[in-house]
């Protein structure tokens, strides 16, 4: 996969990533504090799982 990072190779003080994963579970919240979210577990062709996007 070049030019593409892992999951578990993300970094918070980086905010551009490319990345490519597939959508295992997706759901909408809600909360008062930050209002409505999209939460996902997303996992990469390592089956690297990133939860609550």
């Amino acid at each position: 996969m070049a030019g593409l990072d892992f999951v578990s190779d993300l970094k918070l003080f980086k905010s551009v990533w490319k990345i490519r994963v597939k959508v295992i579970r997706l759901w909408k919240q809600y909360s008062c504090a930050s209002g409505e979210t999209m939460e996902m577990v997303l996992a990469d062709s390592r089956v690297s799982l990133l939860l609550s996007v």
